[in-house]
């Protein structure tokens, strides 16, 4: 018994800790794509997509990412499950 809860303890803050750092990769990326700006749409949209396809597993938590550009939405995805 006292294993099956130190388990499901670890298994827990693992869950938290891929959040967290999707959270911090999602930041990192509007920052650098807002960097990015003289780069053509489709180039940018390219190298979005393949950056979050390292992110995206099944069954994992939701994520979401969007850059707004001059006001405008320049690129949106998101993936994932919004409730385990």
């Amino acid at each position: 018994m006292k294993h099956a809860a130190i388990a499901g303890r670890k298994a827990a803050l693992q869950r938290r800790m891929r959040i967290m750092m999707r959270r911090t990769m999602t930041a990192w990326l509007v920052i650098l794509a807002s960097a990015c700006g003289s780069v053509h749409a489709q180039t940018l949209t390219a190298r979005l997509n393949k950056l979050l396809d390292d992110w995206k597993e099944k069954n994992a938590p939701g994520m979401a990412a969007m850059l707004v550009q001059n006001g405008r939405i320049e690129y949106r995805r998101v993936f994932g499950f919004a409730d385990l």
